[in-house]
């Protein structure tokens, strides 16, 4: 949590562990959400009775963000006039701030939630994740979880918007 990361001073001391001891440390996760997969999913999150699942779906795949940044988001972050979301520090993994470029349909979803207050969802992180869970297994899909959209994300924007790695670590 963010009190006991502000205790270490921004020092990850896991990074000096030797992760090549973990079962799996060495392997990187490289799954992309294939459009067949994101068919299904959103299917099953429409199905929710919660109607914030596709749209978090929806906003994480269509912006690369991880989940955290997306459950806090607040309207006051988010500019349509400018197409962006502007991240403070503490909502970055990086401790840095970062404006998030907004695609056509990032704007789509945004545009489509109801404002009930300063903030755009209401789920926890554990209650979200899940909630995923679920949806993924009843959509009869496996190993698929919420930060693959990152992947996803990169994988569209290379193959569908531009292959200019500077315009893709802007995005």
């Amino acid at each position: 949590d963010n009190k006991a990361w502000k205790k270490l001073d921004g020092e990850n001391p896991f990074q000096k562990c030797d992760k090549s001891l973990l079962k799996g440390g060495d392997k990187r996760r490289r799954r992309i959400i294939s459009p067949a997969e994101e068919e299904a999913l959103l299917k099953e999150l429409k199905a929710c009775r919660n109607k914030e699942m596709p749209l978090i779906f929806s906003l994480a795949l269509s912006t690369g963000m991880r989940r955290s940044e997306v459950l806090g988001l607040q309207w006051q972050q988010v500019d349509l006039k400018r197409g962006v979301i502007y991240l403070e520090p503490d909502q970055t993994k990086s401790r840095e701030d970062r404006m998030v470029i907004l695609l056509p349909e990032a704007i789509k979803a945004i545009k489509s939630i109801p404002k009930k207050d300063e903030r755009l969802f209401h789920y926890t992180i554990e209650g979200f994740k899940t909630v995923f869970s679920r949806v993924v297994k009843r959509a009869g899909l496996v190993d698929i979880k919420l930060h693959d959209t990152r992947r996803s994300f990169i994988s569209r924007v290379l193959t569908e918007i531009t292959a200019s790695p500077v315009t893709i670590a802007d995005m």
